[in-house]
């Protein structure tokens, strides 16, 4: 592990129960654990990165522990440390409209919390080779379609979060309950805790390897190189086995290496509609038979090239897209397309449809799912 980096500017503060040494790895560390575990140095998916660990959420006042609050006050302190990237494995049992939520509009262009991430069977915690198929959706992640703002396509993607092998707390029994005295350093875990630390991982290497990238290229590098296909080739499940869509896995399960080489990643715009929002998957919540015009812009991060695209749409909805071919003769240019849908027929209310929006110049495959509801 290299030196502290000269851009930290945070401190090591002790909490009441706090044993656990600070030491190069762990820059920031306030009441880490009240049972004193975790010494050592700690390293996750990007294996040269400093972790800085804030606690933000305290023992339950009415059933809650984890307040507005106290998660700005972690945000914000992040921030000012110089930290690049924040790993946030928490969330309501409910949702809020965006503008709304003063945790959601705490992001800015230098700072990339994980983006919203589903899971994804790969392997049970053994060691197993040429498991079919795999990956596939797990039984309890949450599904679109988003009834906050249905314009917005969630989750953003898929990560593996079942059964993952993790460190644990030997303060602790693994079942959590008062008779259970088994204490073990390492454990199983499923759920949002371990699948976004995959995400948070791949985020900080892409940070690394493209340090003039924003987080909004970042994230649409990661969306727009998913794959929705298992190792069957087929299209990917769900835990009954059947089809999984967008709603499931949105853009689909991230691809690190394709990621470090996408293409075409989304601009984040200044000023934006919903419909120009330059998401890079594309939803719309209500299509009439009047066409709708949604605007995208990509840049190219690669070498020259053209890209044409190919639609697959959704059923009883026609897309053509405007112009089917980009041309960019140098890195670094930019390039806007309008997406034009109009419905064939009326469907009943609470349909959606799925398709697929792709552009490719032979080498690179860049995707964008797309949503429809009549």
């Amino acid at each position: 592990m290299g030196p502290v980096p000269s851009k930290w500017r945070g401190i090591y503060q002790r909490g009441t129960e706090d044993i656990v040494r600070c030491n190069r790895s762990i820059l920031f560390s306030t009441s880490l654990t009240a049972f004193g575990n975790g010494n050592g140095t700690t390293n996750g998916g990007s294996p040269k990165a400093h972790v800085a660990s804030y606690k933000d959420c305290w023992p339950p006042v009415d059933d809650d522990e984890c307040f507005d609050a106290d998660l700005m006050v972690a945000f914000e302190a992040a921030i000012s440390d110089g930290v690049g990237v924040l790993s946030v494995s928490l969330g309501d049992d409910y949702g809020r409209e965006f503008f709304k939520d003063g945790v959601a509009i705490v992001v800015q262009p230098h700072f990339l919390p994980a983006s919203h991430v589903n899971y994804t069977y790969l392997t049970r915690a053994k060691t197993e080779v040429e498991v079919k198929p795999a990956p596939f959706v797990a039984w309890f992640s949450s599904r679109w379609p988003n009834l906050v703002e249905p314009a917005i396509l969630k989750p953003d993607i898929t990560a593996p979060g079942v059964d993952i092998i993790a460190a644990f707390s030997e303060g602790t029994s693994p079942t959590d309950e008062n008779f259970d005295k088994c204490r073990v350093a390492f454990n199983a875990e499923s759920g949002t805790s371990v699948s976004c630390p995959h995400v948070s991982g791949i985020v900080g290497l892409l940070k690394t390897l493209h340090p003039d990238w924003n987080p909004a290229a970042i994230q649409s590098a990661i969306m727009t190189s998913a794959r929705t296909r298992d190792d069957n080739k087929e299209p990917m499940l769900d835990s009954s086995m059947e089809r999984a869509t967008p709603f499931a896995y949105g853009s689909g399960h991230m691809r690190p290496n394709r990621a470090m080489d996408p293409g075409l990643p989304n601009k984040c715009p200044k000023s934006f509609t919903l419909a120009d929002f330059n998401y890079p998957s594309i939803a719309v919540a209500n299509l009439s038979s009047d066409s709708m015009i949604v605007t995208r812009r990509v840049k190219n991060v690669g070498s020259p090239s053209t890209y044409k695209a190919s639609v697959r749409a959704p059923a009883g909805v026609s897309i053509y897209v405007k112009p089917t071919s980009l041309q960019f003769r140098r890195i670094g240019v930019e390039k806007k397309f309008e997406i034009v849908l109009k419905a064939k027929v009326a469907g009943k209310p609470e349909d959606y449809v799925f398709g697929q929006l792709k552009w490719s110049d032979g080498k690179h495959y860049v995707r964008s799912p797309i949503v429809v509801k009549n």
